[in-house]
């Protein structure tokens, strides 16, 4: 109770820094979003893999590519609207009308990401480490651009996360339907949301309450899940055959035995897992129950992605700048 009404302290003491700098703030999420979105679209796109995003764009709306991209729909479906307003405006019905299409959304979406990341971690900071928190998203952002050229749906799926984890903070539970029902044709991990709310919850609910809202969760997720597969089908993977259950120990094997893995997910956290481990008994209860899908995202991956794909970390870390900006609040100082 005591620290619900701490939380809601500091709510509102949120509410009043976002207002008062709003313009700023504004400025400073586009303005880092249009940093880190070109320097995707530079180093990723736009000389060696235009047409390789193309070739992608097109296999999607028309149904034919692989898995996972088939399932994860949305964004190309969404580009692909942008772009017929745009051509019956008078843009060149190209290619390049389509890679400029994919990076204004991207500057877009990180821009709302962002903006909502200084919101989530306004619930317990002040403006300025706030803003720190944000400064350290996009310094580790090359990371998350480490070895692929194009997912458009994680921007959308790190946007989702963020907001799920204010929903789960702040308690409105009734958000996480629809953002994990939406979230699913951007990108299937949103399910993760469902284990941080299931431990923000266990024991602050009535069983048969949590069960019930826990398999409503999992319908949000399951049932668009079932759609695009019944759509589709069952398709094989882009690496030339079906993920199945005999392909772990392949998989595994694959991330133990390159440790640029590992480095990339030690280098995307560094100090923050420093943070996180000497401030644990100083997070917040709710930041300390939703951990739980750390392990759980860590070991999927391990077994089933590449680690080395810092990308895949993006979602976690909102978590842990919590925990790496409540340590700094401990750090002693001294001013001459």
């Amino acid at each position: 109770m005591q620290e619900n009404s701490v939380q809601r302290q500091a709510t509102q003491q949120q509410t009043g820094w976002l207002r008062g700098n709003l313009a700023w703030l504004i400025i400073l999420c586009v303005s880092l979003a249009i940093i880190t979105s070109y320097y995707h679209h530079y180093i990723y796109i736009s000389t060696p893999n235009m047409e390789a995003l193309s070739l992608d764009h097109l296999a999607v709306v028309k149904g034919e590519a692989s898995a996972p991209l088939q399932y994860r729909l949305a964004p190309y479906y969404i580009a692909q609207g942008i772009q017929y307003v745009a051509v019956s405006m008078g843009a060149p019905n190209t290619s390049k009308t389509l890679i400029a299409i994919y990076l204004w959304m991207r500057i877009v979406v990180l821009s709302v990401a962002y903006f909502t990341l200084l919101s989530f971690l306004g619930i317990w900071f002040d403006l300025k480490r706030a803003v720190l928190g944000l400064c350290f998203t996009v310094a580790v952002n090359p990371l998350a651009e480490f070895q692929y050229y194009h997912q458009p749906g994680d921007p959308w799926n790190y946007l989702f996360f963020i907001l799920g984890f204010i929903a789960i903070v702040k308690r409105r539970d009734f958000w996480l339907w629809p953002l994990i029902f939406i979230g699913v044709p951007f990108r299937e991990s949103i399910v993760l949301l469902i284990p941080a709310w299931f431990a923000a919850r266990i024991g602050e609910m009535p069983p048969g309450r949590l069960i019930g809202w826990t398999i409503a969760l999992l319908a949000a997720w399951l049932i668009p899940s079932a759609i695009l597969r019944d759509i589709f089908g069952f398709l094989g993977n882009y690496v030339e055959h079906r993920l199945t259950i005999r392909d772990i120990p392949s998989v595994l094997h694959y991330n133990l035995t390159r440790p640029e893995g590992f480095l990339v997910l030690f280098l995307y956290f560094n100090v923050l897992w420093l943070a996180l481990f000497s401030g644990w008994k100083n997070l917040p209860r709710v930041i300390r129950r939703m951990f739980i899908i750390v392990p759980i995202f860590l070991v999927i991956h391990l077994v089933w992605g590449r680690l080395v794909e810092g990308r895949l970390y993006m979602p976690l870390l909102p978590l842990f700048l919590v925990a790496g900006l409540n340590w700094l609040g401990q750090l002693r100082y001294s001013e001459k």
